[in-house]
């Protein structure tokens, strides 16, 4: 078969380019279409968003990262610091007693207008002369003795504690409704010695938080000695303690701070056994000795 001479076409060709309108052109099928119509919508949907959060330019070029800040000079370390001062150890750490000062309302004007606490008993100023103490007794037929004895309120612990702490080296510690008193632990958080009158009052009770050495942190008066025919003076008794024996006496009263105290265990600072850390250690050390068919301590 003779092909077509140039510049002739086919039926086949000449019926699709009149099917195109003519003109030898070529028309977009309708994927193109698509993929305009694509295109125009995202771009639309890109412009929108970013219009919002700072404009089309912000949105095609925000950086992915946080940016660094320029610095704007140069600092340089000291490759040879200077040492740092070295503090001596303070031989009162630990040993403290903090007292604050409290408004006067609570404390000095009180005392001031004595007069009026207690009106139907005449006023208390009566019994907080002579710090707290109140005013001495008399002679009383002869049941007293001529000096120290006071009549002293039961409520006016406070000013005696306060005064005590403030310029004494021996608390006194009878016995009170029991054997003990709480006051007997005030003392001691306080670093003072403590006077007792009876040996149930403290050395029979606490044998677990107390030393057995009952005289290297207090001293003993019997009741007996003092109101008895040996009629012993407390005040004598205790001048006659020499300096040395009072401040080793005193430094073992501090020692004994911690065993009398409940620490707060959430506390970080807490690097001592307190009161439940010396009663659990003494329970399960009589428990393993009763296991090992072993007598109790001090028995």
């Amino acid at each position: 078969m003779k092909p077509p001479a140039a510049g002739t076409e086919t039926p086949s060709a000449a019926t699709e380019s009149q099917k195109d309108g003519g003109g030898g052109l070529l028309r977009p099928s309708w994927m193109c279409y698509m993929v305009v119509l694509s295109t125009v919508f995202w771009f639309l949907v890109v412009s929108l968003h970013s219009g919002v959060e700072g404009g089309l330019s912000s949105a095609l070029f925000k950086p992915s990262g946080p940016s660094l800040p320029l610095l704007d000079r140069f600092t340089f370390e000291d490759q040879n610091p200077a040492p740092e001062p070295v503090v001596p150890a303070d031989p009162c750490a630990g040993r403290y007693i903090y007292m604050y000062d409290m408004p006067a309302r609570f404390n000095e004007e009180l005392l001031r207008d004595c007069y009026a606490l207690r009106p139907w008993m005449g006023g208390m100023c009566r019994y907080v002369v002579n710090g707290g103490m109140g005013e001495p007794l008399g002679d009383e037929g002869g049941v007293f003795s001529e000096r120290g004895w006071f009549a002293t309120d039961q409520f006016l612990l406070d000013i005696i504690f306060h005064g005590r702490m403030k310029r004494s080296h021996f608390c006194l510690q009878p016995r009170g409704d029991t054997m003990t008193r709480r006051s007997t632990f005030d003392t001691i958080l306080a670093g003072c010695i403590p006077v007792f009158f009876h040996p149930g009052s403290a050395y029979d009770q606490y044998t677990l938080h107390l030393p057995p050495e009952h005289g290297s942190y207090s001293v003993l008066v019997l009741h007996s000695d003092v109101a008895g025919p040996r009629n012993v003076s407390i005040e004598e008794t205790l001048r006659a303690i020499p300096p040395e024996k009072v401040r080793s006496m005193r430094e073992e009263v501090i020692r004994l701070i911690p065993t009398v105290v409940y620490a707060d265990t959430r506390s970080s600072r807490v690097d001592f056994r307190d009161a439940f850390d010396v009663a659990v250690d003494a329970v399960l050390d009589r428990v393993a000795r009763r296991q090992r068919g072993e007598p109790d301590a001090g028995k």
